[in-house]
């Protein structure tokens, strides 16, 4: 979007590339695009800059991003971009399920092992 005038200036002036021109619908597509894709960039950036990102952090980001691509699914509806939350949901819902098994399997192994005794 920062570059939005640059864009059409020069798709206006280069014929070869006026097939390429955005028009206002197309540059609200892309803003709903950024809104959307603007938490997964920060959780990137948080989970990529710690050296060793917890199991809760993790599953905590995935929950808060299926909570916002959920709200996108219900505000886009059957446009391109609610079509395009709604597949973003199932490929997170994947890497969530392996995440939430891992923590289970953690807070099982956890629970399984006996306190030692305090003299």
């Amino acid at each position: 979007m920062e570059y939005k005038e640059v864009i059409d200036v020069t798709t206006n002036i280069i014929k070869k590339l006026r097939q390429l021109l955005l028009d206002d619908e197309d540059w609200e597509l892309l803003k709903d695009l950024i809104q959307i894709l603007h938490p997964f960039k920060e959780a990137t950036t948080i989970i990529s800059t710690e050296s060793s990102p917890t199991l809760s952090k993790v599953t905590g980001m995935y929950q808060a991003l299926l909570d916002m691509l959920e709200a996108a699914i219900d505000k886009y509806e059957d446009t391109s971009v609610g079509k395009a939350a709604a597949e973003g949901r199932e490929k997170l819902l994947s890497y969530y399920t392996i995440c939430d098994g891992a923590s289970y399997i953690v807070a099982t192994g956890m629970s399984s092992t006996e306190p030692e005794s305090i003299d």
